[in-house]
């Protein structure tokens, strides 16, 4: 069992190095004026008795014993942050740390509202600097990556993480030109609708499905989704690899370290026996994973599991795409239906698969005679059973052009690229349940995009009940600020932990309030 001291070598390595209560999402001023509002606040009768962690507590009795109370006060409020806003908010963490003061000023209040402001500044900041990166080799075009890796490679690198614009043709100039010119190859991704597209896009290429286990030692080529690779067929196949890719390599991990998400109880088994092949495979091949998301967290998560990646970034010289903000999905609803019956054909992006089949709706009954196509994971529109979309991933610019909309759901976020130009106007739809480099990568599907137009909805709403899983990650993170390194806990379940916090960074409400100044809007 590894010491939760583990988590300060990981989260120095992904650049969350300040103290992690400054790591953390903590609550933006725009949060507190609207929990401070008067229409929000519920009736006198029914407000809510708060009611202090016990964490918190007692710094409240350090605070009325310490020799100087203003300065330990400071230092309590940026260490309780990230318990904000789920477990207290900042004007309740203000009241009652200005309380434990002993005749407390109006002034001494306002200098730590004003620590406390700066430090939920410094917090939407890093929530906006998750894409990080610290490369070893900066390039200024994609195509410059290969002849990069044949340089390194001669210098006894083996194992590359790299990163590339969305579009600049990360998959087809890096991974197809590897998959296409060695034998014993396995490309692997986080999804099976990814899977078939990358069938369709690599020669030669067998998908997983269609291997039996005993004709595993005959197949040279194949793609596989991670959760296969405990399989006897794809372990065979791994263990005679002379090159491992994987697209989408941020995402994968992420899958990987997702305890509770598509990989359930074998999470942690795959991700050893992920790495345990990378590093057998490097012996005497080699490895690439490429993804627009790359990040430092990938990064540490390589290192921590004894995999030494070369880490090349190809840096993006293109302006953004212009982009327009509405506060009302209705706008985005009857400018595409509108679109749409003058003739164009329209892109949308939905961060949400109940959203998506609204959209739909609409367009059906507004544009009579139109044909469309909703791809989510909602019942029979689950990617691995629609036929209309397994056969739209195999042949992605081939049948695109025989719809008037297609709408995207949080099922395609990164993995598909559509060149053909068909779509005449590209519209999104974003709740915040996506953080926001995730649901841009689903607008960027479309290469031939000029533009878009996106309503930003949910921001006003108030935080969702906690899951036990944020209960538990919140825990692990507060108890090593309170008491130190004596939470044992695994190797997996520390860097989960990390996982699961910069998750909650990049998606929590106060977070989505800055979403028009995070970057990509």
């Amino acid at each position: 069992m590894a010491s939760v001291s583990v988590l300060s070598t990981i989260t120095d390595s992904a650049t969350i190095k300040s103290d992690l209560a400054q790591a953390m999402e903590k609550a933006s001023a725009f949060a507190d004026e609207i929990n401070a509002a008067p229409d929000t606040l519920p009736a006198p009768s029914a407000q809510r008795e708060l009611v202090l962690p016990a964490a918190i507590k007692d710094c409240l009795v350090l605070i009325e014993k310490a020799e100087n109370p203003v300065q330990v006060a400071r230092k309590v409020l940026l260490r309780q942050v990230p318990r904000l806003p789920l477990e207290i908010t900042s004007p309740e963490l203000i009241d009652a740390v200005c309380g434990a003061i002993p005749e407390c000023t109006d002034e001494t209040k306002l200098a730590l509202s004003d620590a406390l402001d700066e430090a939920i500044t410094t917090a939407m900041r890093r929530a906006r600097e998750d894409n990080q990166l610290n490369a070893n080799l900066t390039l200024d075009s994609i195509q410059e990556v290969i002849p990069a890796m044949r340089t390194l490679w001669a210098q006894g690198h083996r194992c590359f993480l790299i990163r590339a614009p969305m579009g600049s043709g990360k998959t087809q100039l890096v991974l197809k030109t590897i998959f296409d010119q060695i034998n014993n190859v396995v490309a692997l991704t986080y999804s099976t609708s990814l899977v078939d597209n990358l069938v369709s896009r690599f020669e030669g290429a067998t998908h997983y499905q269609d291997m039996a286990v005993d004709e595993c030692a005959l197949v040279e080529k194949i793609v596989a989704c991670i959760n296969s690779i405990g399989k006897i067929n794809i372990r065979k196949s791994l263990d005679a690899a002379k090159a491992i890719l994987t697209d989408e390599i941020a995402h994968v991990v992420r899958v990987l370290y997702d305890p509770d998400g598509t990989l359930k109880s074998t999470a942690g088994a795959i991700t050893r026996q992920f790495f345990d092949a990378i590093k057998a495979t490097v012996k005497h091949g080699i490895f690439a994973g490429v993804d627009a998301n790359l990040n430092d967290l990938t990064v540490a998560a390589f290192r921590h599991n004894g995999a030494k990646p070369y880490v090349i970034d190809v840096v993006d010289h293109n302006p953004p795409k212009p982009m327009k903000i509405h506060r009302s999905e209705k706008r985005i609803w009857w400018s595409a239906s509108n679109e749409v019956n003058d003739g164009g054909r329209v892109f949308i992006a939905c961060s949400g698969a109940k959203e998506s089949l609204r959209v739909d709706r609409h367009l059906r009954a507004q544009c009579p005679g139109k044909k469309g196509l909703v791809i989510n994971s909602r019942g029979g529109y689950a990617t691995s059973g629609d036929p209309n979309q397994r056969a739209w991933f195999k042949d992605v610019n081939g049948l695109v052009v025989q719809y008037d909309w297609i709408i995207f759901s949080p099922a395609v976020e990164s993995g598909v690229s559509i060149e053909v130009k068909h779509f005449t106007k590209w519209f999104g739809i974003y709740d915040g349940t996506k953080c926001a480099s995730d649901f841009h990568q689903m607008l960027a599907r479309d290469r031939t995009a000029t533009g878009y137009e996106v309503a930003i909805t949910g921001t006003l709403k108030k935080p969702a009940p906690r899951t036990a899983k944020e209960e538990l990650a919140d825990a692990l993170y507060c108890a090593h600020l309170d008491h130190g390194s004596i939470i044992e806990a695994s190797s997996y379940d520390v860097v989960a932990a990390v996982f699961e916090v910069v998750r909650k960074r990049r998606v929590q409400y106060y977070g989505r309030n800055s979403l028009p100044e995070s970057g990509f809007i």
